[in-house]
């Protein structure tokens, strides 16, 4: 895998951009601490131009263990157990088991990466997945006074799968891969509670053929500085097995990430996502909350608020670099975002348009960053709406969460 990386010819001019490729391709891998390259002082009776390249590496522990924990306000205390080869006899392939156990959701996944097949650009992976994971979900409709309301109680649901899916691909540059993917899985929805449900639940067997595109640039995934993150993905579940009827999603998500000043960083977001009408439950777009594995970002409704087959959503997020301390490093931000989901295509509409606007705090504790929010949604006035119960939306929403999301 060393020799693989290398991009320097040593029988040509030594050139400095071949030698920063290596470098860069080598901390690729994931495998080194350090990487460092210089030459060898030949002895006095060696020729001319006879240095010896040498490549200097400070190889990390083949075997980690990675213990975690988070907590938020929706999903409680989570704890993370992380088992993993990283370099499986110096290949740089990498085979681990890791779990999430909560009150309210819980996984199990056993992973093979092998990131580059022998010296081409081919990529494979395949993993063996459970997860089951509990969500509150508010059913919120439009009226003439303020645009948008939330009724009753929040619905209890639960969603499960698990099953294995196998991933083949290709690198397309250092930061991009393009893969097609297949998953066999068994999906299902169920009711916490005995109140009536706006969706349908049920169980089924899925067999998915799906292929996507990413790139990831960013410095960092959680408050990145600069970069760009960009994801394509389309999936297709033919009528086989148990399911009945056929599906398919399109979904793309673009971040723009911009520094402004050393301190300040402006961060563009948008997502957009069709499907069919027939989609499961369990496949469906969740929108709301700060953003996790189950629902996508949208300060300004509580996680899973919103549940349907299309989606669309704009965000940005302005975040400064405070230069005092409130204990720890400290950033404050600022955020708005505005979009939607609907169960039908030609249901989308601008008038149903959600927006939403949050400021907060973010600490760079040891144990993770620690973030406190607070947010207030609201929507276009809708004239051609008229429902005379409605419950006032115009409530504060709080957010608060300690760790990393796993």
């Amino acid at each position: 895998p060393i020799k693989r990386e290398m991009a320097i010819d040593t029988t040509k001019a030594f050139r400095n951009s071949e030698a920063k490729k290596t470098i860069n391709n080598l901390y690729g891998t994931g495998v080194f601490n350090r990487v460092s390259i210089g030459t060898e002082t030949p002895q006095p009776q060696s020729k001319l131009f006879s240095n010896t390249l040498m490549v200097k590496l400070d190889e990390k522990p083949a075997t980690v263990l990675r213990l975690g924990v988070r907590y938020d306000e929706t999903s409680n205390a989570q704890l993370l157990l992380d088992f993993r080869n990283e370099n499986v006899h110096g290949t740089g392939n990498s085979i681990g088991i890791w779990t999430k156990i909560g009150q309210k959701n819980n996984q199990l996944n056993l992973e093979y990466n092998q990131p580059r097949i022998g010296h081409t650009p081919l990529t494979m992976f395949t993993r063996l997945f459970f997860d089951q994971h509990d969500i509150e979900t508010r059913q919120l409709t439009f009226t003439e006074q303020t645009g948008l309301q939330a009724t009753g109680e929040p619905r209890l649901l639960g969603i499960q799968r698990y099953g294995v899916t196998a991933a083949f691909g290709t690198r397309v540059s250092k930061n991009g891969r393009l893969t097609a993917d297949v998953t066999l899985q068994n999906a299902q929805s169920y009711l916490r509670d005995d109140r009536p449900q706006p969706y349908g639940t049920g169980n089924y067997n899925l067999l998915s053929f799906g292929g996507q595109f990413t790139f990831d640039n960013r410095d960092s995934s959680f408050l990145p500085s600069g970069g760009r993150y960009i994801n394509i993905r389309y999936r297709s579940t033919p009528s086989y097995l148990s399911n009945a009827e056929a599906f398919w999603q399109l979904d793309a998500q673009h971040e723009e990430n911009f520094s402004l000043s050393s301190a300040t960083t402006l961060q563009l977001s948008a997502r957009a996502g069709i499907g069919s009408n027939n989609v499961p439950l369990t496949e469906k777009f969740f929108l709301g909350g700060t953003g996790n594995a189950y629902s996508y970002r949208f300060i300004g409704l509580k996680d899973s608020d919103l549940i349907g087959n299309n989606i669309a959503v704009l965000g940005a997020m302005l975040r400064y670099k405070s230069p005092v301390q409130f204990i720890f490093p400290t950033s404050f931000i600022l955020t708005y975002n505005i979009g939607n989901v609907w169960q039908e295509r030609s249901k989308m509409s601008l008038q149903e348009l959600v927006q939403g606007v949050g400021t907060g705090l973010v600490w760079k504790t040891p144990i993770g960053p620690a973030q406190c929010t607070v947010a207030k949604p609201f929507a276009f006035e809708n004239g051609k709406v008229n429902n005379s119960a409605r419950i006032d939306f115009s409530e504060t929403v709080f957010y608060f969460s300690l760790g990393h999301e796993f």
